[in-house]
């Protein structure tokens, strides 16, 4: 009986004394419940639209940050098979072999139609007219191949784009505004395209010249502008 007592007793002292825990132990606490804040609908058709207009054009701005950057590297790398081109003709040149340095010549011409080096070999050879109008022709033969929906040229030092996008032109440029242009004639020489402030642009193969509103004369001509130099990517 006494051994019972006891047993009973040392149960009872087990059951009351509270678990031992490491101190350095640190108590889990439960996690914070995810909360997934869920954009408002728009209930109005203005408002559904300027939240459209709000979402494309931080995407325009997106694709402009890319198509400068596109531009960058396409004219870096540009620039090194000039100097490439350069060294392989004036080798060409000190071992006598003309035909193959004027050949390398030309491509630098291709490449840079203001290219002086270039320029000045070709001259002193008697080549370069012949080289400028074969340039010329290839040039005018391009063109009339392309499809002529987007054009590249620069606003502040900064790539500008006019792209045809369905029916309308986006003109966009990085930290700009995205402007939306309709196309209101296109021939073999040119395309003009107009934003809804009237301002227009008429977009040529090496370059564009522009006008607005105020500068139409009383027969609804523009007396034009000289733009920036460009050109219509494929």
């Amino acid at each position: 009986m006494r051994q019972s007592f006891t047993l009973l007793f040392l149960v009872s002292l087990a059951v009351s004394i509270p678990a031992v825990t490491n101190s350095d132990e640190p108590e889990s606490s439960p996690e914070p419940s995810a909360t997934i804040p869920l954009e408002d609908s728009p209930t109005t058709v203005d408002a559904a639209l300027k939240r459209l207009s709000a979402k494309t054009g931080k995407l325009d701005d997106r694709l402009a940050e890319i198509q400068e950057a596109h531009e960058k590297a396409v004219n870096e790398a540009k620039t090194e098979t000039i100097g490439y081109l350069k060294t392989i003709a004036r080798d060409f040149a000190s071992q006598g072999e003309i035909a193959e340095a004027t050949k390398a010549w030309t491509e630098v011409i291709k490449l840079d139609a203001d290219n002086e080096d270039a320029k000045e070999y070709l001259k002193a050879i008697g080549r370069l007219d012949v080289v400028q109008k074969q340039v010329i022709t290839e040039n005018a033969d391009d063109y009339s191949r392309k499809r002529r929906v987007k054009f590249v040229t620069t606003f502040h030092d900064k790539t500008r784009v006019f792209e045809k996008k369905g029916l309308v032109w986006l003109e966009m440029s990085p930290g700009r505004k995205t402007y939306t242009h309709s196309e209101i004639h296109r021939d073999p020489a040119m395309v003009i395209i107009q934003r809804d402030d009237g301002y227009e642009h008429a977009l040529l193969p090496s370059g564009f010249i522009y006008g607005n509103k105020e500068d139409r004369t009383g027969t609804g001509q523009h007396i034009w502008r000289d733009g920036n130099k460009g050109y219509w990517e494929r």
